[in-house]
């Protein structure tokens, strides 16, 4: 309480002086700027509580931890696995494989994106014309491969 009083006792003081000073002092140019300045002190007097108080005094003591928010993390995680699994199926219907169902597995052990198999359903394709006679399992390797960075042997094949 005894700060409070104080500066309030201050602002009372520069305010009792600025009166003074108006009084005392003649009319003029030089009167002018004294007052401008005896404002800005004031104002400065007024706002000195502010620049005295610290981060402890605003939001108390404690400890402040920051965490990760991993549900909010699967999420985005999913959404990007969903992303990639539209992008390979665009890619495999332009290329002439239609009906490819496509699932993009997440491993969730690490904090970043990271996929870890990529599950390729060929039990409903069909192929164009120009697709009957080569290596199907090839290609569509070669097809994920040119969308998602990933090993041969994490695209698994289901028929």
């Amino acid at each position: 309480m005894t700060y409070i009083s104080s500066w309030v006792l201050s602002i009372v003081g520069v305010v009792i002086i600025t009166v003074l000073v108006e009084i005392i002092l003649p009319e003029g140019n030089i009167n002018k700027y004294i007052k401008g300045f005896l404002v800005i002190f004031t104002v400065f007097i007024m706002i000195s509580p502010i620049a005295n108080l610290s981060f402890t005094e605003i939001f108390g003591e404690g400890e402040y931890k920051i965490s990760l928010d991993n549900s909010f993390l699967e999420e985005v995680n999913e959404d990007k696995a969903r992303e990639y699994s539209v992008l390979i199926k665009d890619k495999l219907r332009s290329s002439g494989y239609d009906g490819v169902n496509i699932d993009v597995c997440i491993d969730y052990s690490f904090e970043q994106f990271k996929i870890s198999t990529i599950n390729v359903d060929l039990t409903k394709v069909v192929l164009n014309s120009k697709n009957e006679n080569i290596d199907i399992y090839n290609n569509i390797r070669t097809i994920i491969k040119s969308v998602v960075v990933i090993d041969s042997g994490d695209i698994v094949f289901n028929e």
